[in-house]
């Protein structure tokens, strides 16, 4: 779960950081959506980060079905990366 929210994070960081720049130089058609679309998405990612790493072995068992499905989702649109990985593919 460690390497996919790493994962997430970085690419999250490469798209706000291109979104900005576009931004800097006065790109057309882009801007502040782009930039609330990928924080929101930071923030997800953070949250259920934090929700599973927090209770540790304690989780409950549902947690990682519930949960990293969420990860697993927000990590599809980069599955050409080539730092994804295939066992990140959701299952359903």
């Amino acid at each position: 779960m460690d390497d996919l929210v790493q994962f997430l994070r970085a690419r999250l960081d490469e798209g706000r950081a291109n979104v900005q720049s576009a931004i800097d130089t006065s790109e057309p058609n882009v801007g502040d959506w782009e930039l609330a679309d990928l924080d929101s998405k930071r923030q997800i990612v953070d949250y259920v980060a934090r929700e599973l790493e927090d209770h540790g072995a304690d989780n409950p068992w549902w947690y990682d079905d519930k949960l990293l499905p969420i990860l697993r989702l927000l990590a599809l649109p980069y599955a050409d990366h080539p730092g994804y990985r295939p066992e990140w593919r959701p299952t359903d």
